[in-house]
């Protein structure tokens, strides 16, 4: 991943490697609203830490450069595991090695 973001558990701008991506996009109003919505679990390359990344970008978010052309950005939202642990059969069990679901996630700001 060419972009950086923030790990919880090295408390600063990491590099982090994709894991899985699901892209999504899609239209309204005969094309003249587009949008995209990609989520991506991720994974820190310094302490392995796992989070889940939401990009979404439409056709309104819009900059123009120096140059006064048009330059299109994205929102990132990176949700953060938290550290649950629970018995199971006398074992504890990290929740963050069992199957991801979205409950599990908090928004890291």
């Amino acid at each position: 991943m060419e972009e950086k973001y923030f790990c919880r558990n090295c408390k600063g701008l990491r590099n982090h490697q994709e894991i899985f991506k699901l892209k999504t996009k899609g239209d309204e109003g005969y094309g003249s609203f587009q949008w995209v919505e990609d989520y991506s679990i991720i994974k820190c390359m310094g302490c392995e830490t796992v989070s889940f990344l939401k990009m979404y970008g439409d056709t309104s978010m819009i900059e123009s450069d120096i140059h006064g052309n048009p330059d299109y950005f994205y929102e990132n939202i990176i949700y953060q595991l938290r550290k649950v642990f629970f018995k199971k059969n006398k074992f504890l069990v990290n929740a963050a090695q069992m199957s991801l679901t979205l409950r599990n996630f908090r928004t890291c700001h």
